[in-house]
């Protein structure tokens, strides 16, 4: 199931406020694992993730709207209620005397 939009933007606001009051831990971590500076630690790392949550904050509500898309045409087809639908002739739908099968 999916859960309400409110409950996912509460959750990402609450991601930001844990990241900035974490960041330099997260920057200490990447120097200790990845010998990374701060600056690119920031720029390859935790100002990447910065931008993603602000992208999605401000855009979930439009990315969560329903929206009308197009029926796919088997399920149209399959709304007909038609056994089997008509192929044209080939060379195998002949009798046995050669004359096409109806």
């Amino acid at each position: 199931a999916t859960l309400p939009v409110d409950f996912r933007l509460r959750q990402l606001r609450r991601l930001q406020a844990y990241l900035l009051a974490h960041e330099q831990e997260a920057l200490d971590a990447l120097h200790a694992d990845l010998g990374k500076s701060a600056f690119e630690s920031y720029a390859t790392e935790l100002g990447l993730v910065y931008d993603e949550i602000r992208l999605y904050l401000r855009k979930l509500r439009q990315w969560a709207r329903p929206r009308r898309v197009p029926t796919p045409w088997r399920e149209i087809i399959n709304g007909w209620l038609v056994d089997c639908l008509v192929s044209p002739l080939h060379d195998s739908d002949v009798n046995e005397d050669g004359t096409p099968k109806k």
